[in-house]
């Protein structure tokens, strides 16, 4: 257990050291509290919890100070079609929708997608797993020519929108398939005690992007590395340090950041009761605080970006407000030893 410790503790740093010297930009949706949407970051968490049915949802709105808003929402569930407490094993099944719409063409994305998961104990506790998932959906971008102004409708420099326009635009909306896959390992060494990590692909297919129907613009593969692990203060309260990076060629996302957790109560059907607040940092662009709780499993994160990049002068700090929303549904039945355990996100 001690090098199991300490070889954590190292991919931290490596991690940490590797990823500091690059640039963090973003490319596909992306959120803040990347722990309250966990199939959107890895197929491998869907269905890897205790309970019956969790669903939930989640709004972002961000820069809404520098242009038009990016709003983005999505819905989600997921749930285990079988588990086998005596093969120490779930097959899990999900469901994802997600809306993004940005800028004055109102550039909207629509994707919708489904989730197939598999996870196996690797011990007789119940505690060590390995999980591995795939994803596969559709998805359609389009886009608002109208809404758009161009260089010959300027005349003296002065905007007319009834000029008419001859660029060649060829499509003002596409559709695509998309595939994902991942893995992901868990270990629970006490109540408050945990450590996880995963690794998931996206755009496998590398789908076609392009307006101009050129079929040489792709949707370049995207790699998620997660890493959380939860420290248990005392008996009430405990702390979650985490990691996140994504790379999609060429842009790249790093993630790091510290939630506080006072738990308030626990029943013996594994109902909590608690309180949470995290500060997280998304590398060279914004510091966001978290607030949340979680009542009888119903769990809400709120979250506020500061922007520090390099729009800091048009932002004026301000950077995105997300919310999401998630609840389990189970059955009330008492623990028994021989059950699954469920990481305490």
């Amino acid at each position: 257990m001690v090098y199991l410790k300490k070889s954590l503790w190292i991919v931290c740093i490596v991690c940490f050291y590797v990823f500091m010297s690059k640039t963090v930009k973003a490319q596909d949706i992306h959120f803040s509290q990347f722990w309250m949407n966990p199939i959107a970051i890895n197929p491998a968490a869907t269905a890897f919890y205790d309970g019956d049915l969790r669903a939930g949802i989640y709004n972002r709105s961000q820069w809404y100070t520098v242009s038009k808003a990016y709003q983005t929402n999505g819905l989600w569930f997921d749930m285990p079609l079988i588990k086998r407490p005596s093969h120490q094993d779930i097959f899990g099944f999900g469901m994802s929708f997600d809306f993004d719409r940005a800028g004055d063409s109102k550039y909207t994305s629509m994707q919708s997608n489904l989730f197939l998961s598999y996870s196996r104990a690797l011990n007789r506790k119940n505690n060590h797993f390995i999980s591995i998932g795939i994803s596969g959906g559709m998805a359609q971008r389009t886009i608002n020519y109208a809404a758009l102004s161009f260089d010959e409708q300027f005349q003296n420099d002065i905007y007319n929108q009834n000029i008419p326009i001859t660029e060649n635009l060829h499509t003002s909306k596409f559709m695509f398939a998309d595939c994902a896959a991942g893995i992901q390992w868990f270990y629970q060494s006490g109540e408050l005690n945990y450590y996880q990590a995963g690794f998931s692909i996206f755009h496998l297919n590398r789908p076609k992007q392009s307006l101009l129907k050129d079929n040489s613009i792709r949707l370049p593969i995207k790699y998620n590395f997660t890493l959380t692990t939860s420290i248990a203060l005392n008996a009430d309260m405990g702390i979650t340090p985490s990691i996140a990076y994504s790379n999609q060629d060429p842009y790249q996302e790093f993630l790091l950041g510290m939630m506080y957790t006072y738990l308030i109560s626990f029943d013996q059907y594994g109902n909590y009761n608690k309180f949470e607040i995290g500060l997280d940092y998304r590398w060279n662009d914004a510091i966001y605080v978290v607030l949340g709780a979680e009542i009888n499993r119903l769990r809400f994160n709120f979250s506020y970006d500061f922007n520090i990049s390099k729009l800091l002068p048009a932002t004026n700090a301000q950077g995105g407000v997300e919310l999401s929303v998630y609840y389990i549904l189970k059955k009330k039945k008492k623990f028994k030893p021989q059950t699954i355990p469920c990481p305490i996100f």
